[in-house]
């Protein structure tokens, strides 16, 4: 009996964490800040405006942009823009290793790509139904992020 009460509690939990409505609580980034720590970098060309410390994906034309993760193909993020960009600039994607995010983190935290702003980064209790989970990595630190991209294509219900 308890282990059905403990698998109820649990279930309950879970259910109330990822139907919840999309707070906004993206973290706010003070892109000065943003600094690649470790990992090697890769070089891309902006499709629009890109700020420093935004997580981005490829678009059909094969430039950067804002990812968002209220569709499947905006949510297959690729990376965290290292550098600031107009249309037809250069970017300097960083996908893996640790980033110093300009922004203050809870350790042990996972974040993801934002629903709610292109390009923004949010922990992943602030993703609610039919949102598209797109790991960004987790928190090492209070200012650090360890890059575990994964853009799942998987919906919550």
């Amino acid at each position: 009996m308890k282990k059905v009460l403990a698998l109820f509690v649990f279930l309950l939990a879970f259910c109330l964490v990822f139907a919840s409505p999309v707070c906004a609580l993206d973290l706010t980034i003070t892109a000065a800040n943003v600094a690649q720590v470790s990992g090697v970098p890769q070089q891309y060309t902006a499709g629009g405006t890109i700020t420093q410390g935004q997580c981005v994906y490829l678009n059909s034309s094969n430039q950067v942009v804002g990812a968002k993760s209220n569709a499947s193909a905006t949510a297959a993020v690729l990376g965290i823009a290292l550098n600031s960009a107009s249309t037809g600039q250069p970017v300097t994607v960083l996908t893996s290793g640790v980033i110093t995010i300009g922004a203050t983190t809870t350790k042990g935290t996972i974040y993801v790509v934002s629903a709610a702003n292109a390009g923004g980064i949010a922990p992943i209790s602030d993703l609610a139904t039919g949102n598209y989970l797109s790991i960004i990595g987790y928190a090492n630190s209070t200012t650090q992020i360890t890059l575990t991209i994964n853009a799942t294509g998987v919906t919550l219900p």
